[in-house]
């Protein structure tokens, strides 16, 4: 015998040992299953450590073919594709050789690497809660606190190693005339939450799809795993530069418990902020006008939608984590 049992590479002459497959079977069931911290996809695994073998050395082909179907919900579920083909069938013909183990402990790996990601098509954006609407004028802010509470830390933690992801948007649609006195700037709202497009929290970091973000923003390190229990700033898109420029949508978010263990109730408050004071009065005042500026008002409809990204592939599938919203200033 040569080689040392879980120890890779293999090379040629090398012992093939249980603790060989028990080494790659443990990153698997790390990794698809319950885990731990920032591991963890929640699902059942099928294979499992073998001890007691009739040979201590002998690994059936029913558990290496259980491994290799677990290794390929993993990997299927970062890619979005077969890697069918990338992982050989063992077979009862099949000579476990180290060219054999070796495949499977490198694939073993990339899949611990990219244990964050997720594939596009193994996923579905979902409504996390109604859309809120604003059908009538408004100016100062308006405020919604959105709560998402998991049912176990494990839950949080599954959702976001999973690929899981928090997504805001808005919109204001209006059919103001140019000589309306408030055209300008509900223009300005309608283009800023336009521009901005949709702003994505995950597990380690906040993305958005948009231009015009304020500078710094979004916090790409701001995620689920390094958010605490004091809110902060993961977002702020800006007017453009001009009589409006006070006016910005900002997004803040919170959670319950920094120990990776408990921590399971996001919370997040978004606020769209006009903060515009006014424009300047017209001097000289024309007869019977009052002095100070004018504080138009935005009109028209505003749409604030909050989704999650949630995976419900074939490979990996978590529900619709339960949330609240408690709105002020929508109708």
């Amino acid at each position: 015998m040569s080689g040392s049992p879980g120890i890779f590479p293999k090379i040629d002459g090398n012992t093939i040992y249980a603790e060989d497959y028990n080494n790659i079977q443990s990153t698997a069931e790390f990794l698809l299953g319950t885990g731990l911290s920032d591991a963890g996809y929640g699902q059942v695994v099928s294979s499992a450590i073998v001890s007691g073998q009739p040979a201590p050395d002998l690994i059936t082909v029913a558990q290496w073919n259980s491994l290799r179907n677990d290794l390929l919900k993993v990997r299927q579920h970062q890619t979005g594709v077969d890697e069918g083909p990338n992982l050989d069938i063992p077979s009862d013909s099949t000579l476990i050789t180290n060219e054999f183990v070796n495949q499977y402990k490198t694939f073993a790996t990339t899949c611990q690497v990219d244990r964050l990601t997720i594939a596009f098509n193994q996923g579905t954006e979902q409504n996390l809660v109604s859309p809120s609407i604003r059908a009538t004028n408004w100016s100062g802010t308006l405020t919604q606190v959105l709560t998402v509470t998991f049912p176990t830390g494990d839950a949080a933690r599954h959702f976001f190693n999973a690929g899981g992801q928090i997504r805001f948007s808005a919109s204001l649609v209006h059919s103001l005339s140019v000589s309306d006195p408030s055209y300008t700037k509900t223009e300005k709202w309608k283009d800023l939450l336009n521009d901005m497009a949709t702003i994505s929290f995950g597990s380690t970091g906040t993305t958005y799809s948009g231009t015009g973000a304020a500078g710094g923003y979004p916090k790409t390190d701001l995620g689920w795993y390094s958010i605490t229990t004091t809110p902060q700033t993961i977002f702020i898109k800006p007017a453009v530069a001009g009589v409006y420029a006070e006016n910005d949508y900002n997004i803040s978010v919170s959670k319950d418990d920094v120990s990776v263990a408990n921590g399971r109730i996001l919370t997040v408050t978004i606020q769209f902020r006009d903060d515009d004071s006014g424009d300047p009065p017209i001097l000289p005042l024309p007869k019977g006008a009052a002095p100070g500026g004018v504080d138009e008002p935005v009109k028209g409809t505003l749409t604030s939608s909050i989704k999650a990204f949630v995976p419900t592939g074939t490979n990996v599938n978590l529900p619709l984590p339960p949330a609240t919203i408690n709105n002020t200033g929508f109708n």
